[in-house]
C-alpha cells in the first residue's frame, strides 16, 4: 500500500511547505469574517427588511435618489446617505424605488480594538441612525467598495486597516458609553445636579 501525504490549509506551517492547496481561500475565509462588504445589497420596491444581526452595520445608499416610507416619514435617500445598525437591530422601511447600497458588516471585534485603543469602553453604544451624512465614513466606504471591484489587490491588510480606522471614527463621533448598570450616559452632570448628589 503507498501512501501520500499531501499538505492541507492547516498545514502550512510544516517546515518546508510555505505554500498549500486551500491557503489562498482560507486566508480570504477569514478576512470575510472580520469586515464583510456586500457590494450586492439591492432590493426592488416594496417593503425592505434587513434583518438583525450581531454586528454592528453601515448601509450606504450607492444609487440614483429613491423615495420611502419609514413608520410614517416619507424620506428621500441620495448617493452617501448612511443608515447606522447598531448591533442586535434591524432595518425595515417600504421602498417606493429600486435602490442600490453598499451594506459594510462591522464585527464588535474591530470596535473592542478600536475601543483598547482610544481608552474607551468596548461596550459603548450606538444609536440607530438614518440619513446620516459622514464624509469619513463615505469616503472609507468607498474606498473598500472600489477595493473589492478591484479584486482586492492590497489584501487583507488594506480592509482590516479601513475597518479598524471607520471603527475608531464610530466610537469617537458617535458612540455613548455605557454605565456600569447598562444604561447609556448621553451627558454630564451639572454642577446643580453634582451639589445634589453630595
Amino acid at each position: 500500500v503507498d501512501v501520500v501525504g499531501v499538505p492541507k490549509t492547516i498545514d502550512n506551517d510544516l517546515g518546508a511547505t510555505d505554500h498549500t492547496p486551500g491557503f489562498i481561500s482560507a486566508g480570504e475565509f477569514v478576512a470575510a469574517g472580520f469586515l464583510s462588504v456586500d457590494l450586492d445589497f439591492r432590493a426592488l420596491p416594496g417593503p425592505i427588511r434587513v434583518p438583525a444581526a450581531p454586528d454592528h452595520r453601515l448601509r450606504i445608499h450607492k444609487g440614483t435618489p429613491v423615495r420611502g416610507v419609514c413608520g410614517r416619514q416619507a424620506f428621500t435617500s441620495t448617493r452617501g446617505d448612511i443608515d447606522l445598525v447598531p448591533a442586535g437591530m434591524g432595518e425595515e422601511w417600504l421602498g417606493e424605488e429600486p435602490t442600490d447600497s453598499l451594506l459594510l458588516t462591522l464585527p464588535l471585534a474591530f470596535f473592542a480594538r478600536a475601543a483598547a485603543e482610544l481608552g474607551h469602553d468596548e461596550r459603548s453604544a450606538f444609536p440607530a441612525r438614518c440619513l446620516l451624512r459622514d464624509p469619513r465614513i463615505e469616503h472609507i466606504a468607498w474606498a473598500l467598495d472600489a477595493e473589492r471591484t478591484a479584486g482586492s489587490p492590497g489584501g487583507m491588510l488594506y480592509a482590516e486597516s479601513l475597518g479598524l480606522a471607520l471603527a475608531a471614527h464610530l466610537l469617537a463621533a458617535y458612540a455613548s458609553p455605557v454605565t456600569s448598570v447598562g444604561v447609556r450616559s448621553t451627558r454630564a452632570l451639572s454642577s446643580r445636579e453634582r451639589i445634589r448628589i453630595t
